[in-house]
C-alpha cells in the first residue's frame, strides 16, 4: 500500500509543471501549491509507514516468542 502511495507522489511531482485544465483562473501559484500538496501527502505516507512498522514489529516479536516457547 505504501509503494502505491509513493508512486502517486512521484506522479504528482512529475506532473508539477504541466498545466491542468481547471475552472479556477488562479494558475500563477499552481505549481507551488501542487508541490506543497505533494510534500504534505509524502509526510502522511511516512507517518503511515511508521505506524505499520511499529505494529508489525510488535506482532513479529510476539510471534517469535510464541514460536520459541513451543519449540523448546
Amino acid at each position: 500500500h505504501c509503494f502505491g502511495l509513493i508512486a502517486i507522489v512521484k506522479y504528482r511531482l512529475q506532473m508539477l509543471n504541466k498545466p491542468r485544465k481547471t475552472i479556477d483562473s488562479k494558475t500563477e501559484d499552481a505549481p507551488y501549491n501542487r508541490l506543497v500538496e505533494a510534500i504534505s501527502f509524502h509526510i502522511e505516507i511516512l507517518k503511515f509507514a511508521s505506524l505499520l512498522e511499529r505494529t508489525f514489529s510488535r506482532m513479529f516479536l510476539i510471534l517469535m516468542g510464541v514460536s520459541l516457547t513451543f519449540c523448546s
